[in-house]
């Protein structure tokens, strides 16, 4: 089993995770907007936080493997608040883009 999160950047792929999520492959899909939110949404605009993992990913017990990508800032705190959950480190695999450095 995995669990998945995504930043709102790659909605390329949203297409392909909607279809999944009504397939016989038990993938969930679950958008937390940070800025605005669409008109009648259930959860207001925000960050990912504890509330939002629990409710969104398969349950520690389960060992499920999650992908974090994104940028740095995001993956550490997606990383943090999986791991919070229970969620074992060796299964959290991550991918980070962005810049690497300070701006010069």
């Amino acid at each position: 089993m995995e669990c998945r999160v995504f930043p709102p950047i790659l909605r390329a792929r949203s297409d392909e995770l909607q279809t999944l999520s009504h397939d016989k492959y038990s993938v969930g899909v679950t958008y937390a907007y940070t800025r605005k939110t669409p008109k009648d949404w259930p959860r207001p605009p925000g960050r990912l936080d504890a509330a939002l993992i629990a409710n969104a990913t398969w349950p520690s017990a389960l060992a499920p493997t999650c992908y974090v990508c994104g940028p740095t800032s995001f993956v550490e705190s997606a990383t943090d608040l999986l791991s919070a959950s229970g969620i074992d480190r060796d299964k959290i695999r991550t991918e980070r883009f962005g810049s690497t450095g300070e701006r010069k």
